[in-house]
């Protein structure tokens, strides 16, 4: 049977907000240490509860804790798309084909794939893909990529959500890879 809380004990001088820090950035941290935790129990969204130095307290960085924490909205903490392959730095044979997956949430679901050379110039690949959207959450996508026509060299591999808007609000994650003949 699944618990219906976690507990956590963080350990140090967390009671308050380091100089330097924001209010959103200390949010944003201990949203982090809530998915960390619900990520590591492997317990979806149960309530966390954070101690610190083993002592119930009533706020970490600077943000109420007095009660069990629960995870935000994805879509207003999370980057609308997340690579998860391929890899930072991975070597790929342009002999094959590179799988790149990850997830997001995109106007109709578009998530735009591009590969371009590191230097900056001309993208040499461009493949549209969908995910998912209208729901607070990410959806998953993988696309193959046929490199046979790349030259060894880096590469950046990037995903990006669309915006109808035109406006240039989209997200984008990028790993930079090698190309190897």
């Amino acid at each position: 049977m699944a618990p219906d809380l976690i507990t956590l004990t963080l350990m140090g001088d967390l009671h308050d907000r380091p100089a330097g820090m924001g209010e959103e950035e200390a949010q944003l941290a201990v949203e982090q240490v809530v998915r960390t935790a619900q990520a590591l129990y492997g317990q979806g969204r149960v309530p966390v509860r954070l101690l610190l130095d083993d002592a119930p307290t009533d706020q970490v960085l600077g943000v109420p804790a007095s009660e069990p924490l629960a995870a935000g909205s994805d879509l207003e903490v999370l980057a609308h798309v997340s690579l998860s392959n391929p890899s930072e730095g991975q070597v790929v044979d342009n002999d094959g084909g590179l799988v790149v997956d990850g997830a997001g949430n995109s106007f109709e679901g578009n998530i735009v794939i591009t590969v371009q050379p590191a230097d900056g110039s001309d993208v040499v690949i461009e493949e549209p893909t969908i995910a998912g959207t209208y729901e607070d959450r990410l959806f998953p996508f993988a696309e193959r990529l046929n490199l046979f026509d790349l030259p060894p060299g880096d590469y950046v591999v990037a995903a990006r959500t669309d915006d109808p808007t035109g406006e240039d609000r989209f997200h984008t994650d990028s790993r930079r890879i090698t190309v190897v003949d």
